[in-house]
């Protein structure tokens, strides 16, 4: 006997369920990248009014490239870049070093 699966998303907010229709994420970045990021299924209603206080965004990167009917690839740019690399030859050094202690002059032969 074969059973079908039904996805049912639930609000973060409320805790009700969401119609698919109705269905919204809100991502929340810190500008302090150590706190992460904090993102929420949601109700498109529930946040109506924090979403007209917010500034709209277009779609980033350019048009899909459709390759047959309902496959098509979509690059989009990503935020950050990468870290460039160094020789292995250069050294770092991380955190503070103690005071160098001086020792009393050694005495003439």
């Amino acid at each position: 006997m074969l059973m079908a699966r039904k996805v049912i998303l639930v609000s973060d907010l409320t805790g009700k369920e969401i119609d698919p229709k109705e269905s919204a994420v809100v991502t929340i970045r810190y500008a302090d990248a150590r706190r992460g990021q904090v993102v929420l299924d949601v109700n498109a209603t529930e946040v109506e009014e924090l979403a007209r206080k917010g500034t709209k965004q277009g779609r980033r990167g350019r048009r899909p490239k459709y390759l047959s009917p309902g496959v098509y690839v979509e690059e989009v740019p990503s935020g950050s870049k990468p870290i460039e690399g160094v020789g292995t030859s250069t050294a770092a050094f991380v955190g503070e070093a103690p005071l160098k202690r001086r020792r009393a002059p050694l005495a003439k032969r």
